[in-house]
């Protein structure tokens, strides 16, 4: 049997290498051939080379044997690098392209694991999705001048990676010390996954960039300044050293995933200025003991802490008017959950499977300890789903709230012993001030921190004015400026009152346009990527909205 085995062996070997030993063929316009006496792969002709993808009949032609090429000559006259043209020709170590070709294709050189270096000639316009996704051995590239475009997860998993540097006349992108941004230098795209240690992120960068730490396992601190406005997906994701995030309260958007898989981390502080825990945002944080919910989040969303083994105790804020069924899923030491909101939030979509239910708190939650205002202890004992667990008054609820989120921020919030001391402290952004503390229309007070006596269930406004902009005007003119982030098209709507004018302004105050007022749609394409104002002019005063173009 065995000498059967090894006859047929060497009947394919035989058979691929007579296969091999010749001239390839052609693809398209071109002509290839793999020598095997030097595991060299040659490419030539005029033109593009075509596109390719994983369906048999598609694969680049060389794909057979993609485990003789060690090396690949592309010779002047081609234009372009095919998609997946190179595709887990994982024992590839160097290629050479010549200054005709303008494109590399996405995929092109996915799983290319030991390919150390690759030179990119001064004439690539374009690199593609997933270029070098998976090159682990790749250590440094180096972007030219004439890099119009880079697409996604071009560098993902690339392990060993701790340098891209970028020309200094590229107009579209830059580089310092080895980490990529765009031109202004306003969004990190790209933190090579090589880099060790702790990082900086440089005060001038507003948007952190979809995946721009991937899989950045080698990082073990990560400062986030107070600049930064946006967090993409899958910011974060898989940095596997990071023992603790503190976000900045400059934060108004996080993405989805935006930390997931990060499996030290024990400790995150989250900004009073998010509305929403996106999907999975802190999926298999398997080290992650303790969360407290900011008061702006009113939506937590699916697997938001999925699979958090570790974690003990979670504690939800006032005003969430949205939890996810699944957003604890996985969570087998969750021992306490405060509930801040005296009105149970609905679940919805709750199927029951055996032997754990599909809703927010499977059957190895039962045991838990909720912690709920104890005015509101009657209602959660009433409530499906909440009325599982273990009920018990936490206390007398202290709610600290912001007149406009725009504005600024409270802090306070929390269950109180009766007669005990709570304090609430207020938080002006930049070019806005603290007035005073109200209880419905009632002033309580001008301090700030403001302390007092605990006797009842109470909610505080923090109140803030701005530089130029009216409290009032701006929460009754009914404003809505969506999506925001966005990449280039903002819809403007005023329910209330009618506009007169639109203006853009930078973060240093220029004005950059004034757009028609009777458009609802906006184009914003044309500029850069980065923070500005829109000020918008109504019939009853001025209305003042932070934008992030991506």
């Amino acid at each position: 049997m065995k000498t059967k085995i090894l006859n047929f062996l060497i009947v394919v070997m035989l058979f691929v290498s007579h296969a091999f030993s010749q001239t390839g063929g052609t693809t398209g316009s071109l002509t290839w051939k793999l020598n095997l006496s030097d595991n060299t792969l040659t490419i030539s002709g005029e033109g593009a080379m075509p596109d390719y993808n994983e369906y048999a009949v598609h694969y680049a032609p060389w794909y057979i044997g993609r485990d003789f090429i060690k090396t690949v000559i592309i010779e002047e006259g081609v234009t372009s690098i095919g998609i997946k043209a190179f595709y887990s020709c994982d024992k590839m170590t160097s290629i050479s392209i010549p200054n005709s070709v303008t494109k590399i294709g996405n995929d092109s050189f996915s799983k290319c694991f030991k390919l150390l270096s690759i030179t990119l000639p001064n004439q690539v316009a374009s690199i593609g999705d997933l270029a070098f996704w998976g090159c682990q051995a790749l250590l440094s590239i180096n972007i030219p001048n004439s890099v119009q475009n880079i697409g996604s997860s071009v560098f993902d998993f690339c392990s060993e990676l701790i340098s891209i540097d970028v020309e200094n006349e590229n107009n579209n992108y830059a580089s310092v010390e080895g980490v990529l941004y765009d031109k202004s230098k306003t969004t990190l795209i790209c933190c090579p996954s090589g880099k060790t240690g702790a990082f900086n992120i440089p005060n001038n960068v507003i948007n952190i960039g979809t995946g721009a730490f991937f899989c950045c396992t080698k990082l073990t601190s990560i400062t986030v300044p107070g600049s930064v406005i946006n967090i993409g997906n899958k910011a974060f994701f898989r940095c596997e050293g990071l023992l603790s995030l503190n976000f900045p309260h400059s934060v108004t958007h996080m993405g989805d995933e935006v930390c997931s898989s990060c499996t030290s981390l024990t400790s995150v502080i989250l900004p009073n200025s998010i509305t929403k825990i996106g999907n999975s945002a802190f999926f298999r944080c398997e080290s992650l003991i303790s969360i407290i919910i900011p008061n702006s989040v009113t939506s937590i969303e699916k697997e938001a802490f999925g699979s958090c083994f570790k974690l003990s105790s979670i504690t939800i804020p006032v005003r969430l008017k949205s939890f996810n069924y699944q957003s604890l899923a996985g969570c087998f030491s969750l021992s306490l959950i405060t509930n801040l909101n005296p009105v149970p939030v609905p679940i919805s979509s709750c199927v029951f499977v055996y032997p754990n239910p599909g809703c927010v708190f499977p059957n190895y939650l039962i045991s838990s300890t909720l912690k709920v205002p104890t005015s509101a202890v009657p209602t959660y004992q009433t409530t499906s789903v909440w009325n599982r667990f273990m009920i018990e008054g936490g206390g007398i609820l202290v709610s600290a709230i912001a007149n406009n989120g725009e504005f600024g921020y409270a802090t306070g919030d929390g269950l109180y012993e009766m007669n005990t001391i709570a304090t609430v402290t207020a938080f002006a952004y930049e070019n806005c001030k603290f007035i005073n503390w109200t209880k419905g229309s009632e002033v309580i007070s001008t301090n700030n921190p403001y302390s007092f006596t605990v006797t009842e269930d109470i909610e505080l406004e923090a109140n803030f004015e701005c530089e130029g902009v009216d409290v009032k005007t701006f929460e009754n003119a009914g404003i809505h400026i969506f999506p925001n982030p966005t990449t280039g098209m903002l819809q403007v709507t005023s329910y209330e009152f009618q506009v007169t004018s639109i203006e853009i302004f930078d973060i240093y105050g220029r004005k950059l346009s004034t757009l028609n007022s009777q458009l609802s749609t906006l184009n914003i394409s044309h500029l850069p990527a980065g923070l500005y104002f829109i000020k918008i002019q109504t019939e009853n005063g001025m209305v003042t909205k932070k934008i992030i173009k991506l």
